[in-house]
């Protein structure tokens, strides 16, 4: 923005009037030409140094204009007749005594005489500038006579709104933070036609400014809205100017002050609750963002419901008006805080309208009765009251139990509303668990026929089960199941009897009963049935037994297994499962089970068990001072079981040989083979329980790192090393 220079302006001014004062002054000097002359020269001179010209030129430019005028003068009073100049010179010498005899002006009075003059010079016309654009705020002025003087121009530049949002929010005293603010800088420059200098001026009275902006309309077309317009001088005081509107986008200020104007556009948003509740004219409340909870429990009342059939309920309000049952429904209380919650959100900045239906239901009554008609449950279906054909689904669910023995619960049969059974036949009978498609109420009545019961005893554990066959009076009896369905694991099924011990003649089937009656299945032992051996392996950690097979055999049933036999002794015990030899490395048979019935189920196991062998590790250095072989280290564990199981690392200080001797001069070597590193109780041979190992002193520079697989194969860990010869 640029600078107030009113210094430059008063000095020009003053420039004015001190050329007024001096053309007067020249107009009373007419006696003698010489005097005037220098009276004139006398003048300029004198006024040079008071008055800011702003050039040497302009100086010598006024000097030449005086001197020239009182040189006409001179030249104008030499045509005058004597007597004229007789009159003059006593005119003359009235006036030089009227002037000795007043006071004296001072400088301030002098210079506000001399201002004045100057003011009276320029013009100051009324003006309606072009309009200007800034910041998507147009900007109309309009200044009276006056006000600006003549050749003075507008300038609008655009200023950001977030640079003056918190001084905005100081004017108004309120929460801007989702205001728009529009804000434009207006000032007014003024280039001095003598010396070409510009500098920025302001009205001498108040000038009509206009400003226009979309966010102004967009206000204005919300009632609840508020338009600010606020004034932001140099110094950074604000306040809010007076404002009218003088269209729908666009208001008017007075003022003669400029520098930054903000347009504050405030819009309270309202949220329009609609309810289609079957009134010919849809109820709508209105509520605001700043309302209390207190005021929106008054505003959203219940406006009821209309139009509802006979068989329909209203069942609560929901914004999709193609509801389903799996719609969740509100209350209007829940319709209360859905209000709230939406005119407290963030982004709820503009009018909406949200619209509640009422959703409703169709209620089908399905009702329950015995033979004589007695009630024995309702159930209700309830189907959307949008749905286009009103259909809902049911599952029949019912229990009964007769009175009578003689009596048996089948289902149910429709009594009333058989036109509201979609698909519905004459005489269908419905058991528990069928679903039905209904449109309207329904009336089941039972179904319970009379008869005996025919009831299927399996007579054995494991054979296969049929449930009790209700024989209807006049109706005979079936078997339940064919004859090869009937299973039990050793046996044959031999047929159905009427008592438990299956002796005498079968049942015969195929007549009616006259009383409820009890058959038994006979079931006939096979002579030759199934037995298993299963082998069992002690497991690394020693605690339990993994499965190793299973080896399935058949015998005579009510015999002893005879096929499983031991062999060997010690760690070379074995077993001999139907002539074959089980042996297996680094593991000796530790025992098996003992008189196994084989029975016609098929069902007997013999269990064979295995334990890991026991390897000792033998660690010797040579001692010279007892010149004999010593033990360094032991350490016992299972075949194939890890030495770090045992708390053992294998001990690297030494070259471990399986051997010794002594060479030509004597010398004690190792021999066969070196051990460069065990990491689990694992034989060479896979057989022996004792190692012995003869260490010798550790030889050569060069190292081997020995690394193993981490137990979950992810990766590797450094095992040992060993020094080796270059």
């Amino acid at each position: 923005m640029l600078t107030k220079n009113r210094s430059e302006e008063t000095a020009a001014e003053l420039d004015l009037g001190q050329r007024v004062a001096s053309g007067r002054r020249r107009a009373r000097v007419w006696a003698n030409k010489a005097v005037s002359v220098m009276c004139a020269v006398t003048l300029v001179c004198g006024l040079v140094p008071n008055v800011a010209l702003g050039s040497d030129k302009a100086a010598r430019q006024e000097a030449a204009a005086a001197t020239a005028t009182a040189t006409d003068d001179t030249q104008a009073t030499a045509t005058q007749t004597s007597a004229d100049q007789a009159g003059d010179s006593q005119a003359n010498a009235q006036a030089s005594q009227t002037k000795a005899t007043e006071p004296a002006k001072s400088d301030a009075q002098v210079t506000a005489t001399k201002k004045d003059d100057a003011e009276k010079s320029v013009a100051y016309p009324a003006v309606t500038f072009p309009t200007q654009h800034a910041n998507g705020v147009t900007v109309d002025v309009s200044a009276p006579e006056g006000a600006l003087p003549e050749g003075a121009t507008l300038k609008v530049t655009g200023v950001s709104s977030e640079d003056v949002r918190g001084t905005v929010a100081d004017a108004v005293s309120e929460d801007v933070s989702a205001s728009e603010i529009a804000a434009v800088d207006i000032s007014f420059s003024y280039t001095d036609p003598k010396t070409g200098q510009v500098s920025e001026v302001e009205p001498r009275s108040d000038i009509s400014v206009r400003l226009a902006a979309d966010s102004i309309r967009d206000a204005r077309s919300n009632a609840e809205s508020k338009v600010d317009v606020v004034h932001i001088a140099d110094t950074g005081a604000a306040e809010v100017v007076p404002s009218s509107v003088t269209a729908d986008d666009q208001v008017q200020i007075a003022a003669k002050s400029f520098s930054v104007y903000a347009i504050v556009t405030q819009v309270t948003p309202r949220l329009t609750v609609r309810f289609e509740n079957g009134a010919a004219e849809a109820p709508s409340m209105i509520v605001k963002a700043d309302d209390t909870a207190e005021e929106v429990a008054q505003i959203v009342h219940d406006p009821g419901v209309e139009g509802l059939a006979p068989n329909e309920v209203f069942t609560g309000w929901t914004t999709d008006p193609n509801y389903t049952a799996d719609t969740q429904l509100l209350t209007i209380e829940q319709v209360r805080e859905a209000a709230m919650a939406k005119v407290a959100s963030e982004e709820f900045t503009s009018d909406e309208t949200v619209t509640y239906y009422k959703a409703t239901s169709k209620r089908y009554k399905v009702n329950y009765v015995d033979e004589a008609g007695v009630s024995q449950g309702t159930e209700t279906v309830e189907v959307p009251g949008n749905s286009a054909t009103g259909e809902g689904t049911y599952t029949v669910n019912m229990g009964y139990t007769p009175e009578s023995s003689e009596r048996a619960f089948e289902g149910w049969l429709v009594a009333e509303g058989k036109s509201n059974v979609v698909g519905y036949e004459e005489g269908n009978l419905y058991k528990n668990g069928d679903t039905v498609t209904i449109k309207g109420d329904v009336e089941f009545r039972v179904s319970e026929p009379y008869g005996r019961w025919l009831v299927f005893d399996e007579n054995g554990k494991g054979a296969t089960y049929n449930a009790p066959q209700f024989v209807e009076s006049g109706n005979t009896t079936t078997k339940p199941c064919d004859d090869s369905k009937m299973v039990r694991f050793g046996y044959t099924f031999g047929g159905w009897y009427s008592n438990k011990e299956c002796t005498g003649a079968q049942f015969e089937f195929g007549k009616q009963l006259n009383e409820a009656k009890t058959v038994y299945a006979k079931w006939i032992p096979n002579t030759e049935a199934k037995y298993a051996v299963i082998i069992w392996k002690q497991n690394v950690k020693g605690d339990g037994y993994d499965f190793e097979e299973a080896i399935n055999l058949s015998g005579r049933v009510g015999t002893t297994v005879s096929t499983v036999s031991k062999q060997g002794d010690g760690d070379d015990a074995y077993a001999r499962v139907n002539g074959t030899n089980k042996q297996y490395t680094g593991f000796h048979l530790k025992d098996f089970d003992q008189n196994v019935m084989i029975t016609t189920e098929g069902n007997a196991i013999v269990n064979v068990y295995y334990n890991r062998n026991k390897i000792t590790l033998n660690f010797y250095t040579y001692n010279w001072w007892r010149d004999r072989w010593t033990k360094h280290a032991s350490t016992t564990g299972l075949y194939g079981q890890s030495l770090s199981e045992q708390g053992f690392t294998w001990p690297s200080e030494y070259d471990w040989y399986d051997g010794y001797t002594y060479d030509r001069w004597d010398n004690l070597v190792g021999s066969g083979t070196r051990t460069t590193f065990l990491d689990a109780y694992l034989p060479p041979d896979g057989t022996s329980s004792t190692l012995n190992f003869y260490g010798f002193s550790t030889m050569g520079s060069s190292v081997v790192t020995f690394y193993k697989q981490e137990a979950d194969g992810s990766g590797y860990e450094e095992a040992n090393t060993v020094n080796v010869p270059a």
